[in-house]
């Protein structure tokens, strides 16, 4: 049988769109078979919430000598932060226990790890200073709290009683546990930090 030139143009044309298909669909077969599944994002990273507090106090003491010396007045200061936290880090998988042995199993069946830390604090003293001091420290410190997301009480100074007087804070900070440990390294590193004014 005899084609005419425009059917011959026709079938190769016709041939040449069938090859085409035909890779286009055994590309997309093999892109699916070697392709990975997403990576898993895994649980979130989970939250904890830190409590505490700060309280600077100024005292004074008389220390007696052998007469006819007149009394001596010691005055310091002595300041403390202390914080508690709640929460706790997930693991990716229980850990074997030997027999008898116990653990927690959260939601899922994940692990729950005990919390960050279940209390801890730091601070320090100093001979002399003033209730200015205090107030200065306790101010400082309700600055960096809040520069770390926390929320702060005002500060409230007590007023002299008997040999002493005080200015204190409280603060709670929630976020992740990675950025509340870094709050609690900050927040105890700013108390040390701090230094009286020097005696004119």
């Amino acid at each position: 049988m005899d084609f005419k030139p425009s059917q011959r143009r026709f079938g190769l044309l016709l041939l040449v769109g069938l090859a085409a298909i035909a890779m286009l669909l055994f590309s997309g077969g093999l892109s699916a078979v070697s392709s990975e599944p997403p990576a898993s994002t895994g649980p979130a990273e989970p939250s904890v919430v830190v409590t505490g507090g700060y309280n600077c106090t100024v005292s004074e003491q008389l220390i007696y000598q052998d007469p006819p010396s007149d009394p001596l007045t010691f005055r310091e200061i002595t300041d403390g932060i202390s914080m508690t936290s709640t929460g706790g880090i997930l693991a990716s998988s229980p850990t074997p226990r030997s027999p008898g042995g116990s653990q927690t199993i959260g939601p899922g069946g994940i692990l729950a790890s005990p919390p960050i830390a279940t209390g801890l604090g730091t601070g320090h003293s100093f001979n002399d200073g003033t209730i200015e001091d205090c107030i200065r420290f306790a101010e400082s410190m309700a600055t960096v709290a809040r520069s770390l997301n926390c929320v702060t009480s005002d500060v409230r100074h007590r007023p002299r009683s008997y040999q002493t007087e005080s200015a204190n804070l409280s603060f709670v900070c929630e976020g992740s546990v990675s950025a509340e440990v870094h709050s609690i390294g900050e927040l105890s590193r700013a108390v040390l930090a701090l230094k009286p004014q020097p005696a004119h």
